[in-house]
């Protein structure tokens, strides 16, 4: 049983903080073909295929149409390689998929004003958690607050996924969905 005053919340937060710091220390190759298109080398252009194949980043094709741009990016990191890959869609929305080692992913969508249908929203998350077998535990949410910002989590209960979905308000709309995984 987790509560809110745990170690574990912070954790994720370091993910992240680890992942910027070795994407800003040593790009290895960042892409940006025609729209739409990762650029990279070949095995980063692989990956990004495969992402487009995730029912979270087919909502955001449903919501914005196909992206306008994307940037892949390959880091090595005290020799460890991290990715990232951006799809940027009109209006600002964005789909961002990133991974760090040893075994650590994330994926979300981001919407500057606000998801107009905060249901469907969810939903996709659901379905996205559901595709890749995660069995999230909606009914118990964690809040953590800042200001205007609400971010509410929902843990699997599988000990060795450590993976959590997220809901992120701010101002009171839903402006970001994703979830993140470190086996």
């Amino acid at each position: 049983m987790r509560r809110s005053g745990e170690l574990r919340i912070h954790r994720p937060r370091l993910v992240w903080a680890g992942l910027l710091l070795g994407l800003a220390c040593a790009v290895a190759a960042q892409g940006g073909g025609g729209p739409g298109e990762c650029g990279g080398d070949e095995e980063l252009a692989a990956w990004a295929e495969r992402a487009r194949e995730s029912r979270l980043y087919r909502f955001a094709v449903e919501l914005f149409g196909e992206p306008v741009s994307c940037n892949a990016t390959r880091s090595v990191f005290e020799g460890d390689e991290r990715r990232s890959l951006v799809f940027e869609f009109a209006g600002g929305a964005r789909y961002r998929l990133a991974t760090a080692p040893p075994e650590t992913s994330g994926v979300s969508l981001a919407v500057p004003g606000g998801f107009h249908d905060e249901a469907a929203a969810r939903a996709a998350l659901e379905a996205h958690c559901k595709a890749i077998g995660l069995d999230i535990d909606w009914s118990r949410p964690e809040v953590l607050e800042k200001g205007e910002r609400r971010s509410t989590r929902f843990w699997d209960p599988e000990s060795g996924h450590n993976a959590a979905a997220q809901l992120v308000h701010e101002s009171g709309r839903l402006v970001e969905v994703g979830m993140s995984m470190a086996l």
